[in-house]
């Protein structure tokens, strides 16, 4: 069994920076859904998985701990890339990357799996916010999420797609939920 199978929250988050660990219940995908998540992703051979607004890089660090698949994260905020890539160093990871960039600038096509854990939740947010940098409103949200589901329209078919507290999106309709889990909370989709 892989060392990292049985950590907890609290002891990956503790490789974070303080106020990184108070943020990561809210803003952080839990361990558990990503060991969810890899699991089903694993199904499938050679996955390269982009996670939307991959924040400090949780999902990709802790998925590439645990399975063999390539992971990229993209991410608005230098500062969160560049906490990101540090922790990918700390544990020589060679299948994750993290790239600084506005979604909107980023082309799907070079993926077959896409996680979306709701990365546009602040920009209706009132409260608890990783930090004042980012123009927010529903005008943002839209443009992101059209963008998103653009791209979607265009993979081919078998594209997976993982939605975790999403509730609001709603991928093209030639994506199939597969698995739904935690209450709908999280779905595997595959794309028809």
């Amino acid at each position: 069994m892989n060392e990292f199978q049985n950590i907890t929250d609290p002891e990956f988050d503790s490789n974070y920076p303080g106020f990184i660990q108070e943020l990561s219940e809210i803003h952080w995908t839990p361990i558990e859904i990503i060991k969810k998540s890899v699991k089903w992703i694993s199904k499938f051979p050679d996955s390269k998985i982009l996670d939307v607004g991959s924040g400090v890089g949780k999902f990709c660090v802790y998925g590439s701990l645990i399975c063999d698949s390539e992971f990229t994260g993209v991410e608005i905020r230098k500062n969160l890339v560049g906490i990101s890539n540090e922790l990918a160093n700390k544990f020589s990871l060679e299948r994750v990357k993290f790239i600084h960039a506005n979604i909107t600038e980023i082309d799907f096509s070079n993926y077959n799996c896409i996680y979306y854990y709701n990365p546009f939740c602040e920009q209706e947010a009132t409260a608890i916010f990783i930090d004042n940098n980012l123009k927010m409103g529903s005008l943002e949200l839209n443009k992101y999420e059209k963008h998103i589901s653009n791209q979607l329209e265009l993979m081919k078919a078998g594209t997976l797609l993982i939605t975790y507290l999403s509730p609001q999106f709603q991928p093209p309709i030639d994506f199939v939920a597969e698995e739904i889990h935690q209450d709908g909370d999280v779905v595997f989709w595959v794309k028809k």
